[in-house]
């Protein structure tokens, strides 16, 4: 029984890009004693939402007071809306990691609204269906709402991952998409100009850095995300910085042990400031290694595989390399990946070892029944044969029901 939508399509109460950039009146509302509390709980998140938010400006940032009143804008219209409709229960069709969706989880967090979160797996068809974004990866308590299938998986080529499909080349901003942006907008010229400074400086970095090859010698391997993104902006807790990550690592390793770190294929100069680079380089155990070498290559070398989350750490259990996950990850329960915890010792990490890949997939297959049917991301139909959108609304509605009525119950 749907109250209030938000989206894009032309049947939503409110879409979303009117939303996202406050192009609606929006004013506080009831400021009473149960509103203030509710703000000063939210407020606790303020610097993950500035994390998050941050993917809409780069090149010319907003002023952080101004940030700020954006912030609050989001808290009283989707505090209105969930106080004044009455909402009981809130669906995401993505993990939420844009803004405003955020604060939307954190007030239904705070005021036990039900919640439920979906999220599209690389598996064909299939969609996480969680309610707390801090246990996604522990799927132990969710309830069965498939049946058992044999899914016969075996793992592709990591650069046949539909999130990486056409996106291997350098993505940072070159001569020609300065040309190209001028020439159709040449209003855009300085900011044209100021982006292309950043991209020249990026790739100047990366190329100082970077290693064509490694010596024979102990590493971890540590792949760098994609910033900003869901899984670092919404996934990487306390990590969503990944250098503080590496940075822990680099504190754990034994003597003449080395972390081994790989620019994203999809990576532009975006995140990749100066002082990044500045403390990588204060780091003499960890190397940089061209963009262009073998993930996989890199994996099956490693003593382990360190990731805030992503396909890197789930590659690692095919060939038995231990994992450290950082974030939150959606295969965080399988034997083999070890949760990063403070104290943890390097020796921990290394005993935890994946098992045979074949209950690998017997895992997997038992947790697939706890997921969702269907697309609820329009990048991932690609890989759906013969997709129909009215019978996926089906599926999915079907799914979301079977949910709501096992795990609340």
């Amino acid at each position: 029984d749907k109250i209030f939508a938000i989206s894009n399509d032309p049947l939503s109460d409110i879409s979303w890009d009117d939303f996202y950039y406050l192009n609606t009146e929006i004013t506080a509302y009831n400021f009473d004693d149960q509103l203030l509390r509710l703000l000063d709980t939210v407020k606790k998140s303020y610097c993950q939402f500035l994390d998050i938010y941050s993917r809409r400006y780069f090149y010319a940032t907003t002023a952080l007071p101004e940030i700020y009143n954006i912030f609050l804008l989001y808290f009283y219209a989707c505090s209105k809306i969930i106080v004044e409709k009455k909402v009981s229960c809130v669906i995401f069709s993505n993990i939420p990691h844009e803004g405003y969706d955020y604060i939307i989880y954190l007030i239904a967090k705070e005021l036990n609204i039900k919640i439920i979160i979906c999220n599209q797996s690389l598996f064909p068809n299939r969609f996480w269906i969680f309610s707390e974004i801090e246990k996604f990866g522990f799927f132990q308590n969710l309830p069965v709402i498939n049946k058992f299938e044999n899914s016969n998986y075996t793992l592709p080529e990591a650069s046949k991952w539909v999130n990486m499909q056409g996106r291997l080349n350098d993505k940072s901003y070159g001569v020609k998409d300065f040309i190209k942006e001028v020439f159709i907008k040449p209003y855009r010229f300085p900011v044209a100009s100021v982006r292309f400074f950043h991209a020249l400086k990026y790739r100047k970095n990366v190329k100082s850095l970077s290693v064509a090859s490694f010596k024979d010698e102990p590493f971890v391997y540590f792949p760098l995300h994609l910033q900003p993104e869901l899984t670092t902006s919404a996934l990487g807790a306390e990590f969503s910085d990944q250098i503080t990550a590496i940075e822990v690592l680099s504190k754990m390793l034994p003597k003449n042990h080395y972390i081994y770190i790989k620019e994203n294929p999809k990576q532009t100069e975006s995140y990749r400031g100066e002082l990044f680079f500045r403390r990588i380089k204060n780091l003499k155990n960890v190397r940089f290694i061209n963009r262009l070498h073998n993930s996989t290559h890199l994996i099956q070398k490693s003593i382990f595989v360190a990731v805030i989350n992503g396909t890197a750490g789930w590659e690692a259990l095919f060939y038995q390399k231990p994992v450290l996950s950082f974030g939150h990850c959606w295969y965080q329960s399988f034997e083999g990946v070890t949760k990063f915890k403070a104290g943890i010792k390097f020796e921990e990490i290394l005993e935890n070892k994946p098992p045979p890949t074949s209950q690998t997939i017997q895992h997997l297959d038992h947790m697939l029944t706890k997921v969702g049917f269907g697309v609820v991301d329009d990048d991932y139909i690609s890989i759906v044969e013969d997709f129909s959108l009215e019978q996926n609304a089906k599926f999915v509605s079907q799914s979301l029901m079977n949910y709501h009525q096992n795990y609340f119950k």
